[in-house]
């Protein structure tokens, strides 16, 4: 019998390494693959920017000698100034993000879940926080992304799937739990959860609004709200009922619920009032798949933009028709004046 179970262990060991091997070479083939779709993006932006260059030349080339100095002096200035304004924008948004660690609202994700997922769903999760981080650079007053409870093993992951993590603005990498990052301030933190009782009202500049960061399937129901009632944290949930009926579960992804609460705060940025902030990030952030009546293949497409540029732009012109389009061009009206609480962005304006 003894025999029999060493061979019985034995037999499992060589099926753990089997199955290990699957999974590295899995790993093998999606880093090739995502290697190879970038030299293909590359080779397509190389070969539009070609042909917008051969069709400029082809345009100056029409023109009479005495007309082609000037109109090719006149695309080189051009094509400075663009480079310019570029060059201002990608700095102002660096330097938004960089003011959002000390001014902007906190949305603090929960990792300590994190090292206790799957290959699978860490990759799944660490490909949302990514989503996050670019739905926070488009803001118009962008948040600290605060991850707490970090560790290293988490870390390395996420750099495995997302490049250039470690070079994000705005964002704060802490080894330290949850708990000990913000036990001192229990008063002005809310851990949002599904299961909770309360249902989140109005955002505060000074408030702390954790997400938990994992992927909640049936194994983890109620994770948040009993670590939130274990640590004696003020939790609340999204106010979804009010603007939808969903199909089933009220769960969001990461990435999902920070999309809403950023599409909510630009809504007040603009200027709306909270229950416009709310209907507004709902509808643009939860997925039509996830919406009662929603037949796939039928009606509208799953609407999977987030909070995007596109998003940003729908909430800021609302907000000029529900204001009556104060504020001209670009700009409406907005909560941050003078004597308000400081935004991201006025506070690179003042610096």
């Amino acid at each position: 019998r003894q025999g029999a179970a060493e061979e019985g262990g034995e037999g499992l060991s060589r099926t753990a390494s089997k199955r290990q091997k699957r999974r590295l070479e899995a790993a093998e083939r999606r880093k090739e693959a995502k290697k190879a779709r970038r030299a293909a993006d590359k080779e397509a932006q190389r070969a539009k920017v070609a042909a917008r260059r051969a069709e400029r030349q082809a345009a100056l080339e029409a023109l009479p000698e005495a007309e082609r100095a000037e109109a090719a002096a006149a695309g080189r200035a051009r094509a400075k100034e663009e480079r310019r304004r570029a060059s201002e924008a990608k700095n102002a948004t660096a330097a938004r993000l960089e003011a959002a660690k000390e001014v902007g609202v906190k949305l603090a994700i929960d990792m300590r879940w994190a090292d206790d997922q799957t290959e699978r769903e860490m990759r799944s999760l660490c490909f949302q926080l990514g989503q996050c981080y670019a739905s926070n650079r488009t803001c118009p007053d962008p948040c600290c992304l605060y991850l707490a409870g970090l560790s290293e093993e988490s870390h390395s992951a996420m750099r495995r799937v997302t490049s250039g993590v470690d070079g994000w603005r705005g964002a704060v990498f802490d080894r330290r739990p949850l708990l000990e990052a913000f036990g001192d301030e229990k008063e002005r933190v809310v851990y949002l959860s599904a299961d909770a009782e309360e249902e989140l009202g109005e955002m505060d500049r000074d408030t702390v609004y954790v997400v938990g960061g994992m992927l909640d399937h049936n194994s983890k129901k109620g994770s948040t709200q009993r670590a939130a009632q274990d640590e004696g944290w003020r939790s609340a949930r999204l106010p979804l009922d009010k603007y939808v009926q969903l199909a089933g579960s009220k769960v969001l992804t990461v990435n999902q619920v920070v999309d809403m609460l950023l599409l909510a705060w630009a809504g007040n940025h603009h200027g709306l009032g909270w229950d416009d902030c709310w209907r507004h990030a709902v509808e643009l952030a939860v997925p039509q798949r996830k919406r009662k009546g929603y037949v796939k293949g039928e009606g509208k497409a799953p609407g999977e933009g987030g909070a995007c540029q596109a998003a940003y732009a729908t909430i800021e012109r609302a907000a000029k028709e529900k204001l009556g389009g104060g504020g001209g061009d670009g700009e409406t009206g907005s909560r941050d004046d003078e004597g308000a609480a400081p935004t991201a962005g006025n506070a690179v304006d003042a610096a």
